[in-house]
């Protein structure tokens, strides 16, 4: 049974923020209910399973998810996706496309359009009970990844931080790192980042201020600071 989804919802976060989010794996798979990724195939490709209820009905595959196209210019993500039924009753396959636009200040737009092709047992619940489904899991998707991104966006103000105050001992200049990052970064290290292009902000601040030195050395910590935290850091 081929059946054909569109899920649209917003995000209170900015578009940069959701875009890491969306192109990581582990982040997009730990919101999603019932999956879980096993193992890496290549840079693309994940093995992973996935566990489905349809009504009294529960099916688990095994499979393999590949990024097929990751468009940075545009947004978008497009994910091919493939499994066998644990017990050998079915397959299911899915292709699809997730585009993000921004919103204004702090808020993203989601647009999902998959392809999905079930056979075996789950193809006999029909399409109504399959699109109740997704709906029910995208509202739990999307409550799960609403969260992760709130507390990304305050753990941003943290790593900097863990920069901040070393780096205005050896060079002072509050002022100008304020002027430069527009940051709002207080003498305790306090500041106002909420997102990764804050965090690039930042960094650029003081490669001015500190040249290639200081800017490696930030680098360093800041994206060790994200690791313990884990959220997403961007390429810099």
């Amino acid at each position: 049974m081929a059946e054909k989804i569109e899920q649209k919802f917003e995000l209170d976060a900015p578009i940069d923020l959701v875009w890491l989010f969306v192109t990581d794996p582990q982040h997009v798979v730990s919101c999603l209910p019932g999956a879980a990724i096993t193992g890496n195939l290549d840079a693309r490709t994940y093995a992973g399973t996935v566990s489905l209820k349809v009504g009294l009905v529960t099916a688990g595959y095994n499979g393999k998810a590949t990024f097929q196209r990751i468009d940075a210019a545009k947004h978008e993500v497009e994910i091919v996706g493939e499994g066998q039924d644990v017990k050998g009753k079915g397959s299911a396959e899915m292709r699809m496309l997730c585009r993000l636009t921004a919103m204004g200040p702090g808020k993203t737009h989601v647009a999902v359009s998959s392809n999905v092709n079930i056979t075996g047992l789950l193809a006999q619940m029909g399409r109504g009970m399959i699109q109740t489904v997704a709906d029910q899991m995208l509202r739990q998707f999307n409550s799960q990844f609403a969260q992760k991104l709130l507390a990304a966006r305050q753990k941003y103000s943290e790593i900097v931080k863990t920069h901040v105050v070393g780096f205005l001992k050896a060079f002072g200049k509050l002022e100008e790192l304020n002027a430069l990052s527009g940051l709002q970064v207080a003498t305790d290290g306090s500041n106002k980042a909420s997102s990764p292009a804050d965090v690039i902000k930042y960094v650029e601040a003081v490669k001015q201020i500190g040249g290639s030195v200081a800017h490696t050395s930030a680098r360093i910590i800041l994206r060790g600071a994200a690791q313990r935290e884990r959220i997403p850091f961007p390429e810099l």
